[in-house]
This record gives C-alpha cells, sequence and structure tokens, in this order.
C-alpha cells in the first residue's frame, strides 16, 4: 500500500511536519529537549474504533527513556530500544473528523527517519481464534489454555507467583510478514505488570488493569500454521474476555 506520510524520509527538511525543539540533518529528525514531531494526514474517511494504521519508522540516537508514537485516538506505549520499527496502533474510539495526526513525542531526545504510515487492509474476513477465552467453565478452559501458577475460577484465569498463561492456537494458514493480529483482553486484580506475547515478539508490558486492544505486526513469515499467544506476570493478575482477531 501506499505511504501516506509526506516527506517521511525528511529529504525536504521539516516539510509537512510540524515540530518543537526539532532540527533536521542529511535526511533525519533530531528531536531534543523533550521535543516533538507531528504530521496530520488526511483521510477519505474517518477511522472507527478498532481500526487499526500501521507505521514504520526508524530510530537511533536515543537519549531518556522512551519514544511514545501516538496517531489520532490511539498510541503505542514506548520505544525503548534504537532500532527499525514495524508497528500498529489500534484506535481506542471513532475518529470525529478524517483528518489524522501522527505523533513522535521525546522522553529525552532521539533521531527519527523513513516514516511510513498505512491504513488496515481490510480486505479480508476477520476471525476471533481464540478458544473459550471467556474461561466462563474451568473444565473447558482447562482444555485449551496452559500455563504455570494458573487456576480457572470466577469466569477468569487467575494468575500468580510470576506465572504465566497461554493457548496455542491453529490457524487456517501461517501468519506472513506484514500480517497483523489484533488482541482483546481484561486485565484485573493487577499487581506489578504483564507482558504480552504471539510467537516470540512482545508488546511492552502493562502496568495498570482495564480491557485493553492492541495490534501485532508480524515480522517474518512462518512456517508453521500454529501460534501461541502468552501472557506473563511479573507478579499476579486476572485474565478475561480473550479474543485474537485474524485476516483469514
Amino acid at each position: 500500500m501506499a505511504n501516506l506520510v509526506l516527506n517521511g524520509d525528511f529529504s525536504s527538511n521539516g516539510d509537512h511536519w510540524t515540530y518543537q525543539s526539532t532540527t533536521f540533518y542529511n535526511g533525519t529528525a533530531n528531536v531534543t529537549n523533550i521535543g516533538h514531531i507531528k504530521q496530520t494526514i488526511t483521510l477519505d474517511a474517518p477511522l472507527n474504533k478498532g481500526d487499526t494504521v500501521q507505521i514504520k519508522f526508524k530510530v537511533s540516537a536515543m537519549y531518556g527513556s522512551a519514544v511514545t508514537v501516538s496517531v489520532s485516538n490511539g498510541s503505542y506505549p514506548a520505544i525503548t530500544q534504537e532500532g527499525e520499527y514495524d508497528i500498529a496502533i489500534t484506535l481506542t474510539s471513532d475518529m470525529s473528523t478524517n483528518e489524522l495526526t501522527l505523533k513522535f513525542q521525546a522522553s529525552n531526545a532521539f533521531t527519527l527517519d523513513n516514516v511510513w504510515l498505512e491504513l488496515e487492509n481490510k480486505a479480508c474476513t476477520p476471525k476471533d481464534v481464540i478458544q473459550h477465552g471467556d474461561f466462563s467453565s474451568p473444565v473447558e478452559a482447562g482444555k485449551y489454555w496452559t500455563g504455570n501458577n494458573t487456576s480457572f475460577s470466577n469466569g477468569k484465569a487467575n494468575v500468580a507467583n510470576i506465572g504465566h498463561v497461554q493457548q496455542k492456537v491453529t490457524l487456517d494458514r501461517p501468519l506472513v510478514k506484514g500480517d497483523i493480529v489484533k488482541l482483546i483482553f481484561t486485565i484485573s486484580v493487577l499487581y506489578g505488570a504483564v507482558t504480552v506475547s504471539l510467537h516470540g515478539i512482545s508488546y511492552p508490558s502493562f502496568t495498570t488493569a482495564g480491557t485493553k486492544e492492541i495490534a501485532m505486526v508480524i515480522p517474518t513469515d512462518h512456517t508453521t500454521n500454529e501460534i501461541t499467544l502468552k501472557f506473563q506476570a511479573s507478579n499476579a493478575f486476572g485474565l478475561d474476555n480473550v479474543e485474537m482477531i485474524v485476516c483469514l
């Protein structure tokens, strides 16, 4: 798909971008002093809650704890390491206009390059592939979910003592590079943090309870149609209402 970001390689310095505490050099944007850089993109129509955008970019020369990436009505928690990224952000509410703002915010300073944004490919049939994600029956939950230090009661999975709970799912086809997997789940009774991983890739840890909607981009072609979704506790948490939406 086409890149909706204009001057994403900064070959024209700051054209099409607005920014604070940012300079441009050799085709890069250099953000300092807790500054930011953003671009407003005009879409054909407003996006809705649950829609996803895919964002690619390169971060280098980081100083400080993190870089936050956000779009209108959605954000990615934190970029903590330098490198090339391919992430997805799911909108948490409907857009009121067809203008989407992409923003990179520094906790201190960083260099940005090769920014790409495209919309989710909707030419597919979405399917929830998780079995017994509501944990309504402990017996049924035990057939599909495995882990350690985990029990099933009161309609949820109760994970304690740095335990985990996971489900191996068999898909109709192997996932390929660029596929986007959406995850919806509810965290409760949280102590510490929860890390969510999918086939070896992890999302930044959650430190607050509530219903979460995230998306993960598959970085390489899979050689099998089996994929494992895992929730790992740093201490303890409750899990409920798990959905994993794939495009078939």
